[in-house]
């Protein structure tokens, strides 16, 4: 007779246990992306298109699994995280085109991610008054709103400039990112 231990899970508490890795995972890669531009801040712009419009892909579909993957927000907050992810995936995707031919232009580009990225987050965590990290989420969006509306206002005119004050931006934002992501873990484990 061999006896099998089940241990029933809901779906949202698969996705709770989970969802803190996402978040270390998205924090990592903001501040190694960061590191990554500021050790080379007199590349070409390609590499720093690159760069960043990976990183806008990898957001775009973050955001887009947030919306998708978290029941406790509303409908409204879940679409807007959506659109988020699926504006910030086109911008990155657009950070490859070679016709962009300015680098002020990438910049504005970048600041209407984190702009539009930072606006979601404040929206949806915000509405969820319980939720662990919830802190550290707000002034990640926060810094994110910030950097886009400096990029926006003060169009960058240098490689380096751009790549400086990106490298810088992502660094910080990661590390708030990561903080949060082992708060959570740490809430998951004790629920």
């Amino acid at each position: 007779m061999t006896t099998q231990t089940q241990t029933d899970t809901s779906p949202f508490a698969a996705i709770a246990q989970k969802s803190w890795q996402v978040l270390l995972g998205v924090g990592l890669a903001e501040a190694v992306l960061g590191v990554i531009v500021l050790v080379w801040p007199g590349q070409t712009l390609s590499l720093v298109a690159t760069l960043f419009g990976l990183f806008l892909i990898f957001s775009g579909i973050a955001e887009c699994v947030l919306g998708i993957s978290t029941p406790a927000m509303s409908g409204g907050y879940r679409f807007l995280n959506i659109i988020t992810g699926v504006l910030s995936f086109i911008l990155g995707v657009m950070c490859f085109r070679s016709e962009l031919g300015s680098i002020a232009l990438l910049g504005v580009w970048i600041g209407v991610g984190w702009i539009m990225t930072g606006f979601s987050r404040v929206f949806t965590f915000s509405s969820v008054p319980g939720m662990p990290g919830r802190g550290w989420a707000i002034a990640a969006a926060v810094l994110s709103i910030i950097a886009g509306v400096i990029a926006i206002t003060y169009p960058i005119s240098s490689v380096a400039t751009l790549a400086l004050f990106g490298g810088v931006s992502l660094v910080m934002i990661g590390l708030v990112h990561i903080f949060q992501a082992f708060q959570w873990r740490h809430t998951v484990k004790t629920l």
